[in-house]
């Protein structure tokens, strides 16, 4: 016996969408649009809702969902590295430099490949880095990397 609220999910998601196009202040809209990620996410839509989070900045609520226990590994990857992606080509942190926001975003995305350990190393976001990343800023990774594809020939 199922109990608790029964809950329209395609109703709901069509007032978020309804509410996000009318006139309606801006706190009001991101709310709306975390709610759609939400229901995209109790719907089994991961993709869509680590989508729509990065559409929208909301780099905590796409690593949420791309960090899901039960998501297949494959998916699971291609998520973070859309959050990689998405990261290393943010204008957010801009200060002026257009060369100290990258800098800062290959920071944040190292940070990234500490928390995805399992899934991600740093040879899967090679191709996405900026052309003026220095090789001493990735170093450390690298390093790690070889190893581990040293351990792995070795044994």
């Amino acid at each position: 016996e199922k109990s608790g609220i029964y809950l329209d999910l395609e109703y709901a998601f069509n007032q978020c969408c309804q509410g996000i196009y009318e006139n309606r202040s801006e706190k009001v809209r991101v709310e709306l649009c975390k709610a759609q990620i939400i229901i995209y996410a109790i719907l089994g839509l991961y993709e869509r809702a680590v989508d729509l989070s990065l559409d929208t900045q909301n780099f905590d609520l796409a690593k949420k969902y791309a960090n899901k226990s039960f998501i297949d590994q494959k998916l699971k990857k291609n998520l973070w590295i859309k959050i990689a992606r998405k990261i290393l080509s943010s204008n957010e942190n801009v200060r002026g430099k257009k060369e100290d926001n990258n800098e800062e975003n290959v920071r944040k995305v190292l940070e990234l490949l500490n928390e995805t350990k399992d899934i991600l190393r740093i040879d899967d976001l090679l191709p996405y880095f900026p052309d003026n990343t220095k090789v001493e800023t990735l170093k450390e990774k690298l390093c790690d990397s070889f190893r581990s594809y040293n351990e792995r020939i070795v044994n």
